[in-house]
């Protein structure tokens, strides 16, 4: 028998003529002919194929990782599907829950909460049909784990408890899971200073796998003379800075910049900035005429 690179045939025992060792082992031949036909024909020998569960294993589906509004410092993971590994891939374990589990700071895998990244793992040490979600501050390995697989990250923003009112939560690049974050300000700002400057609650935390990665700003402003100038700020570099020349006094201008970058995988910081030529004001008024949002999505 050649399978799987092709049919092969088994042929069932003939009483009387072949020896049988019980009275069923035929079934065996038909259970094996019928796996055959479920699974497939790949058509080339095994050393051409890589195995079912290798590829299983670098599919998942849900586990999303996501929080529910902006106050809230609760993390949750959704439905979830997938194989857990070890570290060296030898060891597969298929898991699956159907309901959202909440994470809490009792999930930190090993010290106590501090101000940071941390990375969300599914893991799958326990005997049982269900993952345990953890998350540790290492963005390798969780502490205590053989079996896992990092799902997701977010960004605490205050030490000693899971603080993420911001929804810097985001996922690891995989399958269908988006990873994107974003955030609002919703205050009525202005600046005439003529260096660029953080404009106020436009800054993410992010966690990039290394693909294409799409930045937007969106807001209404406006100016009462001169120009003013806007720019990304991506770890430190400055990225397409433009000109605006919104004067008007009456009405408010829907600004919308987008920028697209390959990040490195990894962590990063991205803010939006704004200054003024030498003269007058610039507005962004956020509770007068409309939210400003930053956003930054892995593609």
């Amino acid at each position: 028998m050649a399978y799987p690179e092709d049919a092969g045939t088994i042929t069932p025992l003939v009483d009387g003529v072949d020896y049988e060792e019980a009275a069923n082992v035929n079934n065996v031949a038909t259970e094996l002919a019928n796996t055959k036909t479920a699974i497939g024909i790949p058509g080339a020998a095994q050393s051409h194929l890589a195995t079912i569960l290798d590829m299983l294993a670098d599919n998942y589906t849900g586990g999303r990782c996501y929080g529910e509004d902006g106050t809230t410092d609760e993390v949750y993971v959704s439905a979830f599907s997938g194989i857990i590994s070890n570290a060296a891939g030898s060891i597969r374990k298929p898991r699956r829950i159907t309901t959202v589990t909440t994470l809490t700071a009792s999930d930190l895998d090993t010290g106590a909460m501090a101000e940071g990244y941390y990375y969300i793992y599914a893991t799958a040490d326990a005997a049982a049909n269900t993952p345990v979600f953890k998350f540790s501050a290492s963005a390798t390995t969780p502490t205590g784990y053989t079996y896992y697989k990092k799902i997701g990250w977010f960004y605490n923003e205050t030490a000693s408890v899971l603080d993420v009112t911001k929804l810097f939560i985001g996922n690891i690049k995989e399958g269908g899971a988006p990873n994107i974050v974003s955030a609002t300000g919703t205050t009525d700002i202005s600046t005439t200073s003529t260096s660029y400057e953080d404009m106020t609650d436009m800054e993410i935390k992010f966690v990039s796998k290394g693909r294409p990665v799409k930045i937007i700003f969106e807001a209404p402003m406006d100016e009462n003379v001169g120009s003013s100038f806007i720019q990304f700020l991506v770890d430190g570099t400055a990225k397409a800075s433009q000109t605006l020349n919104i004067t008007n006094g009456t009405y408010y201008y829907p600004i919308v910049k987008i920028h697209l970058e390959v990040l490195a995988a990894g962590e990063h910081t991205i803010k939006f900035q704004w200054k003024k030529d030498n003269t007058g004001t610039v507005f962004q008024r956020g509770s007068t005429i409309g939210r400003r949002l930053l956003t930054v999505e892995e593609k």
